[in-house]
């Protein structure tokens, strides 16, 4: 008895772990679509940056001291901030790639059943009708799903 108890447990905290990586896909899913726009803001933030400290740098007297002006300095925090951004961006992308190709290999009832889910936000009946099975079905496929992406990400905990 406590054996089922503890199983039950467990499957709960990979379902529950299952859908925390899709909840995170679903909510950054717009990176993947923006990604090559967001690279050239940066590259352009970048280059107003060094035109700016070109400028400042010209246009002061022989006696500036770059490690001690705050404008250089500001600019600098802005160039780590930068790089932290697309060091997390980076990731972020990483770890939705692996996600996708796991869904990918879903069976294909599955993968559907997920995309509509957490990328296209359809309710449960636009699902059934689409995937053409019950309402219940749904709830069924979904689950079928968590387990199969716990297995492919490794995130499986139960026995």
């Amino acid at each position: 008895m406590c054996n089922y108890k503890q199983r039950q447990m467990n499957k709960k905290a990979t379902i529950q772990a299952v859908k925390q990586q899709l909840q995170f896909l679903s909510e950054n899913a717009w990176i993947l679509r923006q990604d090559h726009n967001m690279v050239e803001d940066s590259h352009d933030l970048m280059d107003f940056i060094s035109y700016t400290r070109s400028v400042i740098m010209v246009n002061h007297d022989h006696s500036f001291n770059l490690s001690s002006s705050p404008i250089i300095e500001a600019m600098n925090r802005q160039e780590n901030m930068i790089d932290f951004q697309r060091h997390r961006q980076q990731e972020m992308m990483r770890q939705m790639t692996i996600l996708i190709q796991a869904i990918d290999l879903l069976p294909i009832k599955e993968k559907r059943c997920i995309s509509m889910k957490y990328i296209m936000h359809s309710p449960y009946q636009t699902m059934a009708r689409e995937l053409e099975v019950s309402f219940s079905s749904v709830g069924r496929i979904l689950r079928r799903a968590y387990f199969h992406l716990a297995q492919l990400l490794e995130l499986e905990v139960y026995d």
